[in-house]
């Protein structure tokens, strides 16, 4: 692997600890819900099922994971399981948001297959960036997502376009189906998807892939109760561009993703 310039101990610490924070967390709101009003801060907790996507050789298509939700919702600040945000503009027609933290669940151990066996791990990371919504026609919204590499693993960058709407088909329910396109530059394909001079052997010869355009499509649902609790749930899946497909480590070319949970507003 190439020598990667690491960030300061206090840096490395800092991010450590909101790296595994967001992961033991790791539930995204589908829909945001109204901000607490009159500065207040809203909290929920949960619990919940993520499906990660695995489309190396020789592991499983997803991996399931239990895990423990925690959501606040402020008036500018929010913490979604695996996002933290301030609300730069908050517009009826548009917003803009500071992305300050967003896991990213991509990565293996190099015992996670034989196949995989001598290959260095490719862990997890947090991006951040800056994330905007401009309502169009028909109840249609465009998001447009920028993010880059916070803790020096992958050091890339990654945009996203994605159309979305969302209506209430029933009475407290919300659906929203979305489709989209995300690009990933070079350095943060090589580092999940590429293979090192180092790490080649027969039937995995060296990859050296460039940047990349993924589609993906998919459909979030929520209900909420009278009461307190609410219940989430998301399916997407994501067609890997050529540059990943093309990876001998990769084993298939689409890749499924998603969540379901139930959470308690406090």
């Amino acid at each position: 692997m190439p020598h990667r310039l690491a960030p300061p101990a206090c840096v490395r610490f800092v991010v450590s600890v909101l790296s595994f924070a967001l992961l033991v967390t790791a539930a995204p709101a589908l829909a945001q819900p109204p901000a607490a009003s009159g500065g207040g801060v809203q909290w929920s907790l949960g619990v919940g099922v993520v499906l990660g996507p695995e489309p190396y050789v020789g592991t499983d298509a997803v991996d399931v994971q239990p895990i423990p939700v925690l959501g606040i919702e402020s008036k500018r600040f929010y913490f979604r399981g695996i996002v933290a945000g301030l609300r730069l503009v908050d517009d009826e027609r548009w917003g803009l948001d500071w992305i300050i933290a967003k896991a990213r669940f991509l990565g293996y151990e190099a015992d996670d297959s034989d196949f995989l066996e001598g290959m260095e791990d490719r862990d997890l990371s947090v991006d951040g960036g800056l994330s905007a919504r401009f309502g169009l026609a028909a109840g249609l919204e465009l998001r447009a997502e920028a993010l880059t590499d916070l803790l020096g693993r992958h050091e890339g960058h990654e945009v996203l376009l994605e159309l979305e709407r969302t209506w209430s088909p029933a009475p407290r329910w919300r659906v929203t189906p979305k489709i989209g396109a995300r690009w990933q530059s070079d350095d943060l394909v090589r580092y999940y998807y590429g293979v090192e001079p180092g790490e080649a052997r027969a039937g995995r010869p060296a990859y050296r892939p460039d940047a990349t355009v993924n589609f993906e499509a998919g459909v979030g649902a929520m209900y909420f109760s009278r009461g307190r609790w609410s219940w989430q749930g998301q399916l997407a899946v994501d067609v890997l561009g050529s540059e990943i497909d093309d990876s001998p480590i990769v084993e298939r070319q689409t890749s499924i993703s998603g969540l379901t949970f139930v959470a308690w507003r406090l």
